[in-house]
């Protein structure tokens, strides 16, 4: 019987268990094509995505080919995906998009791109702005992106501050037919050595030299084709480089670790800080920056009847007014050649609205005028012959006097010298701000300087033939400010001085006026003065610098500012679109 109790028990958990490894079985069977299921999708999911990232490399491979042929093909930078044809540059355009091939991306079997480019558009933004864009669509089994670039040239509105000569400008200096070579030129074998005025009194041209002093602040690039020269202790807050050539890296010398590629000023404490640059005591080596036009004479071209600009002939007034008006002073300029709409007002300043185009052109009168009534619109500002301001100006050049609140994007551009009055800001930008991200956008541009109105008079009247712009940085305690000078002015624009300056009138003479502030970029052929410091590198006449870049312009440029089109093109922008097949 107990045997018999023990088979029978037996015999029910062998049934018992029999369905428990079935219904284990079952488990693991269903595991097992769930896992297999997963890895098929994840194949599939893999496989996607590896062609989702496959198609915008060939989008960037379209952006590319675009690239290469407008820097190969004269003219192309308007015309890429017209001139050369569809079926060769397997382009889509703007006018023949229907039926367009793709092209395939070289070492590839799959990835394929199309582009379309509005050659229309683009000639007219390359004119005004000295872009293009491009759109590209990539293509890999089923997966497309789009893409699109803007082209620009490389150009010197990528520096807060670029120069060609860290060197006074020769018409200050006594013997100018003498000074007109780079700084570094002064510093060879044999004529080594400078005083505490930066001449070198081994050179008998005695060429005055320029330096940043302590209270100098540069926010953003910085560039020089020159040495540069340091009194004190300067900022330099963005990538800081020099191009002389004594210090470009070769295959059997290149630039140590160590070696300071800035000039330091005798009987100064140097101690200047390049906070961005690997070596924060220390400028870095770079190429030769783009360089000035060969004048803005082209300017004008865009500017009086039949172009939507404005022309002006002789001194001119201008203030830009926060409503998007601007009041025009212009008492040599006619009505007949102005062009459609732009302000005139002949014996006072007349409202009216800004240029269509947004190009302000300020030539030179041919012919005669009279200087015994100053330049015809206010300059010098006092009549009373004992208190007059020492600056001298033309009653025929064409220069243009500006200062205001801007709303609007122009560029306003002198034959001869663009003279800042007062502040030029932006409308809706507060004053000191360091960023901006409004519309609004001016340019200065001169054959001449650009400068800032600085009026000094003598001190008991009579001004006699001292000039306090003569490179003689001594003390002048008879002269003063007028009243009418300007404390912490700030300039809200890309500065273009093509044979001359951007500096601050009278830099040697009246008592400090804080800093000037730019806001935009600056660009000139020499290093302009703003003010005057003493042995350790502290103001003592004039201003400070102040220089902050405005990052719009690496893909912004005013109207018709530089228009270059004979450099390298490289792509500044770049977005994603949602994905265009048509």
């Amino acid at each position: 019987m107990w045997l018999a109790r023990v088979r029978q028990r037996s015999a029910g958990e062998q049934g018992f268990a029999l369905i428990t490894v079935m219904l284990a079985l079952m488990v693991l069977t269903g595991l097992t094509v769930a896992i297999v299921g997963y890895g098929i999708g994840s194949q599939n999911i893999s496989h996607r995505d590896q062609n989702w990232n496959a198609a915008f490399s060939a989008a960037k491979a379209g952006v590319n080919d675009c690239l290469n042929r407008i820097n190969n093909t004269p003219g192309h930078a308007t015309s890429c995906g017209t001139d050369l044809g569809v079926s060769e540059n397997k382009a889509m355009t703007a006018t023949t998009s229907t039926g367009a091939d793709w092209a395939v991306v070289p070492g590839t079997s799959n990835a394929k791109f199309r582009y379309w480019v509005d050659s229309d558009a683009n000639a007219e933004t390359l004119a005004r702005s000295g872009f293009v864009s491009v759109v590209v669509t990539g293509k890999v089994g089923n997966a497309a992106r789009t893409v699109e670039a803007e082209l620009r040239v490389p150009t010197l509105l990528d520096y807060v501050y670029s120069s060609d000569f860290e060197l006074l400008d020769p018409r200050f200096q006594s013997n100018a037919s003498s000074c007109s070579a780079p700084h570094y030129a002064y510093d060879q074998p044999g004529n080594s050595g400078y005083d505490s005025n930066g001449t070198d009194p081994n050179n008998t041209n005695r060429c005055r030299l320029l330096y940043f002093s302590t209270g100098d602040v540069i926010n953003g690039p910085f560039h020089t084709n020159d040495w540069m020269r340091v009194c004190g202790n300067p900022e330099f807050n963005g990538p800081a480089s020099t191009s002389y050539p004594g210090y470009e890296p070769t295959a059997s010398s290149a630039v140590k670790p160590g070696d300071v590629l800035w000039r330091p000023q005798p009987s100064c404490s140097n101690a200047p800080q390049f906070v961005a640059n690997p070596d924060t005591t220390n400028l870095v080596y770079a190429q030769l920056a783009p360089q000035l036009l060969s004048s803005i004479d082209g300017l004008k071209a865009n500017a009086g009847v039949g172009t939507g600009g404005c022309y002006y002939r002789g001194p001119t007034t201008i203030k830009f007014d926060a409503n998007g008006t601007m009041d025009v002073w212009s008492p040599n300029s006619s009505l007949a050649d102005v062009g459609a709409g732009c302000p005139l007002g002949t014996s006072s300043p007349t409202n009216g609205a800004l240029p269509s185009n947004g190009v302000v052109y300020v030539d030179r009168i041919n012919g005669g005028c009279n200087p015994n009534r100053g330049n015809g619109v206010g300059y010098p500002k006092d009549s009373d012959p004992s208190d007059i301001d020492l600056t001298t100006y033309s009653c025929s050049a064409g220069d243009v006097f500006v200062q205001g609140s801007l709303n609007g994007q122009v560029t306003v551009g002198a034959f001869d010298n663009v003279i800042v009055t007062g502040d030029l800001l932006y409308h809706d930008k507060t004053k000191g701000s360091t960023s901006y991200q409004g519309t609004d956008l001016l340019g200065l541009m001169a054959n001449g300087d650009v400068a800032v109105y600085h009026p000094v008079v003598k001190v008991g009247g009579n001004n006699g033939t001292k000039q306090c712009e003569d490179g003689d940085e001594t003390n002048n305690p008879s002269y003063k400010n007028q009243s009418t000078a300007i404390t912490d002015p700030e300039i809200d624009a890309a500065i273009l001085s093509v044979f001359h300056s951007f500096y601050a009138q009278n830099w040697e003479c009246g008592d400090t006026l804080g800093e000037i502030t730019v806001f935009g970029a600056i660009a000139q052929k020499y290093a302009g003065k703003l003010g005057t410091a003493d042995t350790s590198g502290v103001l003592i006449h004039g201003y400070n610098k102040a220089f902050n870049y405005d990052n719009r312009l690496k893909y912004l440029e005013p109207p018709y500012f530089l228009n270059l089109t004979t450099s390298v093109f490289q792509q500044v922008t770049f977005k994603e679109l949602t994905p265009r097949l048509s």
